[in-house]
């Protein structure tokens, strides 16, 4: 019996150990079945079969002709494109076969930094962009013209590397924006072609200055830091409650009008020629330079621009100095306060927001605490400067000049070169002329200072109490 229970228990266990065994191999026949089946779908989808496989068809094919559409089509804010000349009546003359001149004569291309200014009155910005005048695009166009461009790279910004050191908003100007790109060098004389250049620009764009740079060298990135100057008639300084008065005394303190339209032209011939005499005081210039050495320093700036939060990592800005220098006079007796901001980079608008909360704490219609809570962890409406003072003032190339040595080094303040006389009397002789003169005939800073009295809600400069709250629309007054 022992014997017979001994036979039975070894062979159920037989029996057991076979059924593991045909266990383990119909799992490996199963996962060879599986990897088999894994790469015939993977084959099928590289082949374009399948429903991944369509996907990814149509995703290279995309990619694809966008990448030829780029090569062939034109960029469409460029006189390159029919429409463009079409909409500003440009005419743009055709050469012969680029490849027949090319063949006769091959000119060598070379990578070059040009040094720009311009007035940006009747320009939208400095970067291309369709449907409307652009800096880059008359810069595109007069490179074609002089022959510095071929017909096959006109209208294609990306095939000669242009890049550029800054991107200037709407009516902003500069006298140092500095652009890199290649361009064909029939010569080495660097003044004859920057004439020629000049000479099939508009009035009120000039390149100051060509260097020839290192074949890697990009405007964009290996610009380290910057400089603006925002110019500010005294009359901004005036004390608020004195601003009231005056108002009150030439009968143009209340109107029905909206923000966009706060003050009429009648109203502006009344209060001119008390903000033309207007002088500003040493303690109201001490003011303003108080609430501009707030901003000194590392903060974030997440509410003197558009659409983002405190915790954005790119709200974050180094200000190395906002100085204020010696009010100038204009020719028509206007006192002004030019202010120099001097930085790594700044977000869109921050300068002028940065510009209208100081002038409002300087003048007492902001509270002091407001220049500090703007930078703190919570949501402040600041209301905008007006564009027409704000200008580019210079570019600094310090990290590549130390570190490429090239023959020609990015500067202009070390030395007095011809390039820097160039510079010096743009921006004395254009630019801040063309400020003192445009509020002499469009009042946009007086427009501007009566907006925020009378019509610029003060309770915007208590800050809520947090990033959720929903934004309100901001006011247009100044923009």
């Amino acid at each position: 019996a022992g014997a017979g229970a001994g036979a039975g228990a070894g062979a159920a266990a037989a029996n057991a150990n076979e059924g593991n065994l045909d266990t383990g191999g119909s799992t490996s026949k199963k996962n060879k079945s599986t990897a088999f089946d894994y790469f015939k779908r993977k084959r099928k989808q590289q082949r374009g079969e399948g429903e991944k496989g369509e996907k990814k068809k149509n995703i290279r094919k995309k990619f694809k002709g966008d990448k030829e559409a780029a090569n062939t089509i034109p960029n469409k804010g460029s006189y390159a494109d029919p429409e463009m000349c079409k909409l500003f009546g440009v005419t743009v003359e055709k050469r012969t076969d680029d490849t027949e001149a090319e063949a006769a004569v091959k000119f060598p291309k070379k990578k070059v930094a040009m040094l720009v200014a311009f007035i940006g009155e009747q320009y939208s910005g400095f970067q291309i962009n369709p449907g409307v005048k652009s800096i880059q695009a008359e810069m595109d166009l007069a490179l074609y013209r002089a022959g510095y461009l071929s017909e096959r790279n006109f209208g294609f910004p990306h095939k000669y590397s242009w890049s550029n050191s800054a991107r200037t908003d709407k009516g902003v100007h500069a006298c140092c924006q500095v652009v890199s790109c290649w361009l064909q060098m029939p010569t080495t004389n660097m003044d004859e072609i920057r004439e020629n250049i000049n000479n099939v620009l508009p009035d009120d764009i000039a390149v100051l200055d060509i260097c020839r740079t290192t074949r890697n060298f990009c405007a964009r990135t290996q610009r380290d830091r910057v400089r603006y100057m925002y110019m500010l008639p005294s009359f901004l300084l005036q004390d608020t409650d004195d601003f009231r008065k005056l108002c009150e005394s030439k009968g143009c303190h209340e109107n029905g009008r909206e923000a966009k339209d706060p003050i009429s032209d009648e109203e502006i011939q009344d209060l001119l020629p008390e903000m033309v005499k207007f002088r500003a005081s040493a303690g109201q210039l001490d003011k303003l330079k108080q609430a501009l050495s707030v901003y000194n320093g590392t903060h974030r700036f997440h509410n003197f621009t558009q659409g983002m939060r405190w915790s954005d990592s790119n709200s974050k800005r180094y200000i190395e100095s906002f100085d204020v220098l010696d009010p100038v006079v204009g020719d028509d007796g206007l006192e002004w306060i030019p202010t120099l901001v001097f930085g790594q980079s700044f977000l869109l608008n921050q300068i002028r927001k940065m510009v209208s909360l100081a002038i409002d704490s300087a003048r007492g219609a902001a509270p002091t605490s407001a220049m500090e809570d703007s930078m703190e962890k919570r949501i402040m409406r600041i209301s905008i400067a007006p564009a027409q003072g704000l200008f580019l003032d210079m570019s600094f190339f310090g990290a590549y000049n130390e570190k490429k040595k090239p023959d020609q080094p990015l500067d202009w303040t070390s030395q007095e070169s011809p390039a820097v006389k160039r510079w010096r009397r743009f921006k004395e002789d254009r630019v801040m002329t063309h400020i003192m003169t445009e509020e002499t005939k469009q009042h946009n800073f007086l427009r501007y200072i009566y907006g925020q009295e009378y019509h610029f809600e003060r309770e915007r400069y208590l800050p809520l109490p947090s990033e959720e709250e929903v934004k309100k629309p901001e006011s247009k007054v100044g923009e």
